[in-house]
């Protein structure tokens, strides 16, 4: 198994990382400590994740003080998802920089001024916590901050262990 530490902001020294670990076909453990970062970078690494847990290889992902926004929605793909009693864990909207109802790509408007990809992982997380999404976008749209408990009452981490 390959540890690869994800602290403070989202780096291309973690994108590496993962490519590296997809490479050598093994298991990860992701330990979290981070806000979160660019979307770009979030988005090449949860390309990365997706390809190694497509392989039948597993990621766990170990929240070791804090998981926010993007690193949120990383925690989220991890096959197994844990986290220290004193961890905080808190996502938030994706917001598109169009104004709502202007012209986008496609011919279509912007219905709303946020990502499809983050009504998509509503949907997706909506699905593996068996919450609403009606709540959970009130959640993400309040920046809500969870304690570990909470996280795991609403099976945003999987289990919490002991350091």
């Amino acid at each position: 198994m390959k540890v690869i530490a994800l602290k403070g902001d989202l780096t291309e020294q973690l994108i590496s990382q993962l490519r590296e670990a997809l490479l050598d076909r093994t298991d990860i453990e992701l330990r979290i400590d981070s806000p979160g970062g660019s979307k770009e970078l979030k988005d090449e690494a949860l390309s990365i994740m997706e390809k190694i847990t497509d392989d039948e290889f597993t990621i766990t992902g170990v929240v070791m003080g804090e998981a926010s926004s993007s690193a949120f929605m990383m925690l989220q793909c991890c096959t197994i998802r844990k986290a220290l009693p004193s961890a905080t864990l808190m996502f938030h909207p994706l917001q598109v920089s169009v104004p709502q109802g202007v012209y986008v790509m496609g011919g279509e408007t912007a219905a709303d001024p946020y990502e499809p990809e983050y009504l998509a992982f509503l949907g997706e997380l909506s699905a593996r916590t068996n919450l609403p999404e009606d709540t959970l976008w009130r959640w993400g749209s309040d920046e809500r901050i969870f304690t570990a408990e909470e996280a795991l009452q609403h099976h945003f981490i999987d289990e919490i262990v002991r350091p």
